[in-house]
Formats: structure tokens, C-alpha cells, sequence
């Protein structure tokens, strides 16, 4: 009776020919809204189309096996499954230089693997602790 049940869901899941949103990694982005391996997760996002074993239909790569596609995956060379971004700037936390604070450019100019919205600035003259050290101005 239970797979009866499901069968007909998934007959009702491939008929919606209305768009839904889906959100992976804080982005939002248009979906058909097809679940063609009755899986119950929207293609798109899916490593598999038409079969859960990738036996039939298009099989997605996913470089880092965190069953995200690579395709929709936030960090596609680290695996985070649960897609986590903190700062919500389109990289994952478990590739973001700076999960703290949106840096959607990575930049990193020192090569330091912080990145440059993080690093901690210099220590400069004026009566402040400018590098977070409780400090201040020391070695100037």
C-alpha cells in the first residue's frame, strides 16, 4: 500500500509544470521543480535523473562526494553537505577564507589563505588598537 502511495506522489511530483524556488547555499534560483527519479529532491540539485543508483538518466559529477552535485554545490572541492554560508555570500563555510564576512571574491592578496575582508590591519600611528592585539600603536 506504502509504494502504491508513493508512485502516486511521484506521478503528481512529474506533472507540476509550475516554477518553484529552491535554495542551496543562501541562493536563490529558479527550478523547474522535476523530480524524474521519484527521489523527492528537485533534479537540479540531484546527482541523478531518472534513477537513484545512477543506473539510467544523467548522472551529475560531484567532485567532492558530499552528494551535492557539483553543478549547485557551494564548495564543490570540499565536502559540506549541509551547504552551510554563514556570511551568505555564495562560498560555502567549508571553503570560504572568511565565513564570517561576505567576500564573494575570495581575495586574498597576502596568500595567507585569510582572507582579505578578515585580516587584521596593520598597526598604524594614531592612539588606537588598530590590530586587535589590546595594544596600541606598539612598535611604532
Amino acid at each position: 500500500m506504502a509504494a502504491a502511495m508513493r508512485a502516486t506522489t511521484v506521478r503528481r511530483s512529474r506533472i507540476a509544470t509550475r516554477r518553484i524556488a529552491t535554495t542551496t547555499a543562501s541562493v536563490m534560483r529558479a527550478s523547474s521543480g522535476r523530480d524524474d527519479d521519484g527521489d523527492n529532491q528537485v533534479d537540479e540539485g540531484n546527482l541523478c535523473t531518472a534513477s537513484e543508483s545512477c543506473i539510467t538518466g544523467q548522472c551529475r559529477s560531484d567532485r567532492d562526494h558530499d552528494m551535492v552535485a557539483d553543478a549547485t554545490d557551494n564548495c564543490p572541492d570540499a565536502a559540506n553537505q549541509n551547504q552551510a554560508d554563514g556570511d551568505s555570500d555564495g562560498r560555502g563555510n567549508a571553503c570560504d577564507n572568511c565565513p564570517t564576512v561576505a567576500n564573494s571574491n575570495q581575495a586574498d592578496s597576502n596568500n595567507n589563505g585569510v582572507g582579505d575582508a578578515c585580516e587584521q590591519q596593520g598597526e598604524t600611528c594614531n592612539g588606537r588598537d588598530d590590530d586587535g592585539d589590546n595594544q596600541i600603536d606598539e612598535g611604532l
